[in-house]
Order: C-alpha cells, then sequence, then structure tokens
C-alpha cells in the first residue's frame, strides 16, 4: 500500500487490495467513526435529498446553516459549510492569502496537504513523546509564542527533529492549525489559551480543528467566540459514522466566511449531505447515549493494551488510540501481520512526524476491539523465544 504524507485512514479498496480480503470482511481500525450509528433519521434524510434530486442543492446551504444558528445561538452568517471539514482547512491557506502556516507536527494529514497545495511557508512545531504529544506543554506553548512574535525558527526537513532550519522573516499573517482534540495522538491547549493569543495576535488567525470534539466527554467548544480571528472547524461525518456524505463546516467571523466561500466551489453541498447535516444539528440525543457508552469503550480497549507486552498506549480523550511499538521494524511487522488477518490500522510516514513504530488505532464496538486484541496477542506470540 502506497503510504506519504497525504494518506489518510478508511480507504478500504486500498486496504482489500493489499490485504487479499474483500471489502465486505475488513475490519478497518484506520478511521475513527462512531460505532453506534449511524442515527436512525438517517433514511428520512435521504429521502428528502432524494426529493430534492431534480434540482441543484442551495449552494449557501441555507437549512443547515439556520440549524447550525439555532443549535449553537449565534448567527447564521458565521457558519460555512462544505463536503466535509477537510474541503474547508484545504481552502483556508489560499483564501485568507497567509504567509505562512503554523502546526503541531504530528497533527492532521490534511492541514499540511492545504499548506502545501497553497504553496506558502509552513512552520512546523513538534510535539515530543517524552511529553505525551501534548500540545498543552510549557515548551510547545513557548514555541508557538516566539512563532508569533516572530522570533521562532520553522522547521523544515523531517517533523520531530533538528531538520533543516528556514529564515526568520516574520510572516505579516500566519494561519495557525490545532486540533482540539489533536490527531493522532490528542490533547489540545486550554481555550482560555487559545482566546488569549488570538486576542493578542490579532493579525493572525487561529483554526480550531474540532472534527473529533464531539466524540469526547468535553462540553467546551470555541464555537460562539467573538474573537474575529479564531475559526472553528468541524465534521459531521465521524460522530454521526456517515463519513460517505461528505460534509462538514466553519464558524468564523462572515468576512473570513465570505473569502472562504469565494475559493470554494459553487454547490459545495449536496441535497443529501445538507438534509444530513440538518437532521444532525437538530438531533439532541443521538451523541448523548452513544458518546459516553464509545468512551467507556475506550477505557476498556486501551487497559487491554497497555497490558499487552512491550507497547506504550497513548489516550487522545477521544475515539482513538496511538500505539508505540518500540521500533520501527517492530510497528510494521504489526501492522503487515495484522493487515494480513483483513484488520487494518492507521500506519505514518517521517513527513507525518511520526516513523513505523506508531500504529494510530480506532474505538470500535466491543466485539470488534476484543477481535483486534486476540488478533494481536496471536502476533505477540511469534516474537517470543522458541
Amino acid at each position: 500500500m502506497i503510504r506519504d504524507h497525504l494518506s489518510h485512514g478508511g480507504n478500504t479498496r486500498l486496504i482489500a487490495a493489499a490485504s487479499g480480503f474483500p471489502e465486505s470482511r475488513i475490519l478497518d481500525f484506520s478511521a475513527n467513526i462512531n460505532p453506534f450509528g449511524p442515527p436512525a433519521w438517517l433514511s428520512e434524510a435521504i429521502e428528502e435529498g432524494m426529493s430534492r434530486i431534480a434540482f441543484y442543492p442551495d449552494p449557501e446551504a441555507t437549512k443547515a446553516r439556520n440549524a447550525a444558528s439555532l443549535k449553537f445561538s449565534t448567527p447564521a452568517e458565521r457558519f460555512l459549510f462544505a463536503d466535509g471539514a477537510d474541503s474547508l482547512l484545504f481552502a483556508l491557506p489560499g483564501a485568507l492569502k497567509a504567509d505562512a502556516c503554523v502546526l503541531p507536527v504530528p497533527t492532521y494529514s490534511g492541514c499540511r496537504r492545504a499548506i502545501r497545495h497553497a504553496g506558502i511557508r509552513e512552520i512546523a512545531l513538534p510535539l515530543l513523546s517524552e511529553e505525551g504529544f501534548s500540545m498543552d506543554s510549557s515548551r510547545f506553548v513557548a514555541s508557538l509564542r516566539e512563532t508569533l512574535e516572530g522570533r521562532g525558527r520553522a522547521s523544515g526537513g523531517q517533523a520531530g527533529s533538528a531538520g533543516r532550519r528556514q529564515g526568520d522573516a516574520k510572516a505579516k499573517r500566519m494561519i495557525v492549525f490545532l486540533g482540539a482534540p489533536n490527531n493522532p495522538a490528542g490533547g489540545m491547549l486550554p481555550f482560555s489559551l487559545i482566546e488569549d493569543m488570538a486576542g493578542e495576535f490579532s493579525s493572525h488567525v487561529f483554526v480550531i480543528d474540532e472534527s473529533f470534539l464531539e466524540l469526547t466527554l468535553s462540553g467546551q467548544s470555541l464555537i460562539g467566540t467573538e474573537i474575529a480571528n479564531i475559526v472553528v472547524a468541524r465534521s459531521l461525518t465521524k460522530a454521526w459514522a456517515v463519513p460517505g456524505a461528505r460534509v462538514g463546516f466553519i464558524y468564523a467571523h462572515p468576512e473570513i466566511c465570505a473569502a472562504v466561500r469565494a475559493d470554494i466551489p459553487a454547490w459545495p453541498v449536496s441535497s443529501f449531505a445538507e438534509a444530513i447535516a440538518k437532521r444532525a444539528l437538530g438531533d439532541a440525543d443521538f451523541l448523548g447515549r452513544t458518546v459516553p457508552a464509545l468512551m467507556a469503550e475506550e477505557a476498556v480497549f486501551s487497559m487491554a493494551l497497555s497490558e499487552l507486552r512491550g507497547f506504550k498506549v497513548f489516550r487522545s480523550g477521544a475515539n482513538f488510540l496511538l500505539l508505540d511499538a518500540g521500533d520501527d521494524a517492530r510497528g510494521a511487522l504489526i501492522a503487515e501481520s495484522l493487515l494480513r488477518t483483513g484488520i487494518a490500522v492507521r500506519r505514518f510516514s517521517p513527513g507525518e512526524g511520526l516513523s513505523d513504530r506508531y500504529i494510530r488505532l480506532a474505538v470500535r464496538s466491543r466485539g470488534e476491539n476484543r477481535r483486534f486484541i486476540e488478533a494481536l496477542k496471536t502476533i505477540l506470540e511469534s516474537e517470543r523465544p522458541r
């Protein structure tokens, strides 16, 4: 299977080709989707989309924006919908005419894809394994502040190492990408700190990716902030288990929404996706029932993994875990051995800031998680001296 810094989990076609199993038999731990979905109303939303199939979709996704406005008690013009949060993250650097983008490494690979597409300077701030890949560390916060003040030095080459150094030219407008929680290792900066930094560095834009926030037990969000240079990105497919629908949104100042709107397609959301978004944003029950159960599974799964020999488990606070297998050869062997049994995990390339020793896992249902543990135990048995 081809792996590079643009890779993403959930490509079951490629997984099937690499494993020799049909897609229907793949147990996919590489994509982090709510295992308790999709919701019961999905068929009704699809029927609503079908009723509009003979018409072009609403280019402004008005019903979805109004549903978001009602849910978050904030004006509809502060929301912009598109075919996934990824599309909006991809458009932001060019639409906002940024001079540079700052991102923690490792983080979501789509941010780096967006930066490279825009052809602007990347400033990578490494997260360290010995700090649990935490952004909420004094070292990371200090390096972020130095960068925003124009005193930092952008790290090129391999993220997470010294790499080659780029120049110190101060960017007039930077975009700072921050996950909340960060993917793939979890953790986030306190929202009060983000708001303070955004207020202090008002010429820069802080993009907070909350795509997994609904799959945590946190009740906090930056949606609703009045700070003009904060953008919040949300996915509506992971928590609701409808990744094929492709729908997400940003919450931002209306001027930012307008700038991004000018840089995305004329019809960014299908009639089906808008109907699904409207239902999801109006559903006050589904996540309240499923997320606590999912986080209970996460606790059981992470404990079982931590009891296995030779692994370090990084808990994200959401529905995914990062495993450190100890060295690259062992990590690669385990991932490849799992694939031969029809189980896929998320692997990384050096360009993403992680090597083969690291494996990201989704938290799935109790039975699927047990099947994973049993398969991993079988592989570990082969490591024992004969």
